[in-house]
């Protein structure tokens, strides 16, 4: 069922993980400013998080023993190039070196997100993703990357979740930098995204052999609520399309494998096709070649291609999601569908109520069954011959959760944000056992 090229691993982010005390060399994120500003819960910030800029030693020690053979986790701009371009940290080309080095002689594979949100202030203060600059920029960023990693890279993820790039830190402004454009520059924030896209593909070719590289989508994880081929097409609709373009999968995925936007974008905005035709984004196919997807959901649509009403006695997780592994199946089915392309589930977890308990040990029996129910359908879409290629959970500790600070905990390992004390929730041992019981070599 899983072959021997299976990748079962774990997910980080850098803004939520690393940590800065002031002594690194790292620029300042829009992140790092969102929290200056007081926008996050009670005004925590990312400051320490869980300090894995320092033990990333014993994180991989434990990520050694989980049994996994890979780690997704994403570079920060900013510690690359403090001021986003020009001048070079060397304390944070030293400190991915080390940390890839470590993977590897731990025979854990790195798997690199370039971007993860984190955009450096300077650049924010130049128009972030509005100004066209963003290609050159972006560009540079990703030549640094390829220069300094990229003879132990294999596969790269160039932007994590576009709908909440651009959309909530774009058009509704509750994610950094806080923005709230029209859809006309939305628009463009995504045309330059593409463009970024697509040059850095160019440019991670060139210095990584058989690379797999791509875009980890998110979506609002609609499935048909029956079969039958009227609400097969609703779900589907709904899945893919949006009245508002930076909601939409199909405007950050199309491009990519089509070389141009879904038609009812040109429709409602002909201006817009004329900027996109000349970007000319068909000469970039072909340079994609997986699909990154982010579950942690799901939303039944009926017939009529809406929610199913009752949905309200789901099950929820503390992020108010459904608990709701049909939301994995459509959405990997649908994604396949359309653009014919492998896929790592490159993030996949849920936030409980976790505590230590008086025996020392965080008893976290809903992500237990939670992982359980999930990776029960990634089975099954391997049977059914689905190209999927890897499985991620979110995430390898508990961290800054974005808006939520530290009140939001999605990890396998428990973190005391006193001390930072590493302690492995009963989820870490039940999905060491998955592994160990579905690792192959055949």
């Amino acid at each position: 069922m899983f072959k021997k090229e299976f990748l079962f691993g774990v997910s980080t982010a850098a803004a939520q993980v690393e940590g800065d005390d002031g002594t690194q060399g790292r620029g300042k994120s829009i992140w790092d400013t969102f929290c200056d500003e007081g926008r996050i819960y009670k005004n925590q910030t990312a400051k320490i998080s869980v300090d894995h800029y320092n033990r990333y030693e014993e994180d991989i020690n434990l990520m050694a023993d989980l049994g996994v053979n890979a780690y997704r986790f994403s570079t920060s701009w900013s510690r690359l190039l403090p001021e986003g371009i020009g001048a070079v940290n060397q304390k944070g080309i030293d400190f991915y070196n080390r940390l890839i080095d470590t993977l590897l002689k731990k025979n854990i594979q790195p798997i690199l997100t370039l971007y993860h949100w984190d955009l450096p202030q300077a650049l924010s203060e130049k128009g972030g993703f509005e100004n066209p600059d963003f290609v050159k920029w972006f560009t540079e960023y990703s030549a640094l990357v390829a220069d300094k990693y990229g003879d132990r890279l294999k596969t790269v993820i160039s932007f994590n979740e576009p709908i909440n790039i651009i959309n909530s830190g774009y058009k509704s402004g509750v994610f950094a930098p806080g923005k709230q454009l029209g859809d006309e520059g939305i628009l463009k924030c995504i045309l330059h995204m593409h463009k970024a896209h697509g040059e850095c593909s160019q440019i991670l070719r060139a210095k990584i052999k058989d690379l797999q590289l791509g875009l980890a989508v998110s979506t609002f994880e609609e499935y048909p609520v029956a079969t039958d081929e009227k609400t097969l097409a609703c779900a589907k609709k709904r899945f893919f399309e949006k009245d508002n373009p930076a909601e939409s999968v199909d405007v950050y995925l199309d491009p990519l494998y089509f070389g141009e936007y879904p038609k009812r974008i040109y429709e409602k905005y002909p201006a817009f096709q004329e900027v996109a035709e000349k970007a000319d984004l068909k000469k970039y196919v072909g340079n994609t070649n997986i699909i990154g997807y982010n579950n942690y959901s799901g939303m039944p649509i009926d017939s009529r291609g809406e929610e199913v009403k009752n949905y309200l006695l789901a099950e929820y997780t503390d992020m108010c999601g459904t608990v709701d592994p049909n939301g994995m199946y459509w959405g990997i089915k649908f994604l396949t569908e359309r653009y014919k392309s492998p896929l790592y589930i490159t993030e996949n977890g849920v936030a409980t109520q976790d505590w230590m308990f008086d025996d020392g040990k965080v008893h976290d029996v809903n992500r237990c069954e939670y992982l359980k129910r999930h990776l029960a359908v990634v089975s099954k879409l391997l049977e059914e011959k689905m190209d999927i290629r890897g499985y991620f959970v979110w995430s390898f500790t508990d961290n800054f959760e974005w808006i939520f600070g530290y009140s939001k905990r999605f990890g396998l390992v428990h973190i005391n944000y006193e001390t930072l004390k590493r302690t492995p929730k009963d989820s870490y041992y039940w999905y060491q056992e998955f592994i160990a019981k579905n690792k192959t070599t055949k």
